[in-house]
């Protein structure tokens, strides 16, 4: 019985993390600060409101002490409030690092609060991910919007402002099911039990 526990809970941690399995990282680092993210870049199409922004310029300018996760670039969302990327494949967005757009690492009026981006796949609702937001770090979005073909980031409201770094994600099947990995831990907690009560 022991056996199988630890092969079921070794099989658990295989299904959380193949998510991540040949997982890509858009870093925007190859990029122009003040510009708009290219329509056509990395392999999905940006809308026009994706913008690019340098740590030099964000910590100068506002006053902040942080910058981006990696590299010296971000995008944020120009237009103040939705922005959009189109794969024309199905891919899986496993996450990306997110924080409010700040003034000396605080919340000011055009500071976004929170992140919420939705995830489809031929224009129906697969999934929807969403975290409120620090003013003064960078946090990570663990969105799983698996086998989506679109997704739209929406900020807090009208011209609150976010930053994005390190777009993660993978063109692999859409895994891990929830629903499965679910299933095989209560099966898990069921071997369990029984084996207790033929053992009382």
């Amino acid at each position: 019985m022991r056996k199988i526990l630890v092969l079921g809970l070794a099989l658990l941690m295989t299904l959380g993390l193949a998510g991540f399995a040949g997982a890509a990282v858009i870093d925007f680092d190859d990029l122009v600060s003040e510009n708009q993210v290219p329509s056509n870049y990395q392999g999905f199409n940006w809308s026009e409101s994706w913008y690019v922004y340098d740590d030099t310029s964000y910590m100068y300018y506002y006053g902040n002490t942080y910058g981006s996760t990696s590299g010296e670039n971000a995008v944020f969302n120009g237009g103040g409030v939705m922005v959009s990327t189109v794969s024309g494949n199905t891919f899986n967005f496993l996450g990306a690092y997110f924080t409010g757009w700040a003034s000396y690492n605080q919340s000011v009026w055009h500071t976004s609060e929170s992140i919420t981006v939705e995830g489809y796949y031929q224009g129906s609702l697969v999934g929807t991910a969403s975290m409120n937001l620090s003013a003064s770090q960078y946090d990570w979005l663990n969105a799983g919007l698996m086998g989506v073909d679109q997704l739209i980031f929406y900020s807090s409201g009208d011209s609150k402002w976010f930053l994005m770094d390190d777009f993660t994600y993978n063109t692999g099947a859409p895994v891990p099911i929830p629903g499965a990995v679910w299933l095989l831990g209560s099966g898990l907690v069921g071997l369990v039990g029984l084996r207790r009560k033929l053992q009382a």
